[in-house]
C-alpha cells in the first residue's frame, strides 16, 4: 500500500552539491566532506576545484569593484590639474592676495 520507490540516494545529493558548490562554495565543500562513500582523493580534488571557483568569484568580484573607481580617478586628476593652472596664475607682483571663503574667513597668499 505505502510502496516507496527509493532512487540512489547519491543521485540527488550530488545535484545538490553541485548547486551548492556553485552558488556558495563554502557550502559546498561542507556538503562533500559530509558525504559518505566518497573517496578521500575525490574529496580532496573536488575540494581544490571548488576552492578554485571560489577564488574566481573573489577574483571577479574585486575586479568589478576596482574597475568602478576609474572614473573618479580621472575626475580627481582633472580637478589637480585645474588647481595647478590656478595655483600658477596667480599674481607675482609680491603683493599678498585674500580670498574670502564660504564661512567667511580670509586666506591670505604671500608669495
Amino acid at each position: 500500500m505505502f510502496e516507496t520507490s527509493e532512487s540512489a540516494p547519491s543521485d540527488g545529493s550530488l545535484v545538490g552539491l553541485i548547486i551548492a558548490s556553485i552558488l556558495l562554495p563554502p557550502l559546498g565543500i561542507v556538503l562533500l566532506w559530509m558525504r559518505r562513500g566518497t573517496a578521500a582523493a575525490t574529496k580532496i580534488g573536488a575540494t581544490a576545484l571548488i576552492a578554485a571557483l571560489a577564488a574566481g568569484y573573489v577574483f571577479v568580484f574585486l575586479q568589478l569593484r576596482r574597475g568602478s573607481n576609474d572614473s573618479h580617478y580621472t575626475e580627481l586628476e582633472q580637478h589637480r590639474a585645474q588647481q595647478q593652472q590656478g595655483t600658477t596664475q596667480s599674481p607675482s607682483d609680491g603683493q599678498p592676495t585674500e580670498r574670502t571663503h564660504n564661512l567667511g574667513f580670509t586666506h591670505r597668499n604671500i608669495e
